[in-house]
């Protein structure tokens, strides 16, 4: 299974970016810093910051996460399946 998030900006552009393992670390990492609770507690915030974490690693983003969440309208967060890897093959 992979984590999908599709954003949707307030200009109507969008965009879907698949976090990282690393950017979920750095997401959970800052929500315990900000004391932001867990993503049960937080989930919308936490999974905002995944995606905002994983557009910066990405090299697809610069500026700081309150003026990139201005611009975003939605979110929709979906888990996708992924291939497996047949390890007999």
């Amino acid at each position: 299974m992979a984590t999908m998030i599709h954003i949707e900006y307030t200009d109507g552009t969008s965009e879907t970016v698949r976090p990282t393992m690393r950017a979920m670390c750095m997401a959970e990492e800052h929500a315990i810093k900000e004391k932001w609770g867990s993503v049960n507690d937080s989930p919308i915030r936490i999974n905002l910051y995944m995606a905002y974490v994983a557009l910066r690693l990405s090299g697809k983003l610069d500026e700081p996460f309150d003026a990139w969440l201005d611009r975003v309208a939605s979110t929709d967060v979906t888990e996708e399946e992924t291939a497996e890897a047949n390890p007999t093959v």
